[in-house]
């Protein structure tokens, strides 16, 4: 609830210089960002931004599967630019999240 409560409210943009710690990692914040829809029209920058830089210090790119709830939440096209504009991930680490990773799981998908 305080995490949604920073979000909703606006507070991380009307204070950018604090730095919050949440424990674990922010809990499931960081998974169920396409489900605050609310709180995104409040953040210029977007919701993943805010959420994104917490994940990815506790996941490394190798480790990260491109996935969605679609057609629950915005869809597969707006976690893709999400991570693109937002996720500070290079090219060839998009490359893993959106494809490799998988692969690597499932070696029948590369055809």
């Amino acid at each position: 609830m305080a995490i949604t409560s920073v979000l909703y409210s606006a507070t991380v943009v009307r204070c950018p210089d604090i730095r919050f710690i949440w424990s674990h990692g922010g809990g499931a914040v960081p998974y169920i960002t396409s489900r605050l829809a609310g709180a995104e029209s409040r953040l210029p920058k977007g919701l993943i931004s805010y959420t994104l830089p917490s994940f990815k210090k506790l996941v490394p790119p190798s480790h990260i599967l491109f996935g969605t709830d679609f057609p629950f939440a915005a869809g597969s096209a707006a976690v893709a630019k999400g991570l693109k504009d937002n996720g500070g991930f290079s090219t060839s680490e998009l490359r893993l999240i959106d494809r490799d990773n998988a692969v690597g799981l499932f070696p029948r998908l590369n055809a």
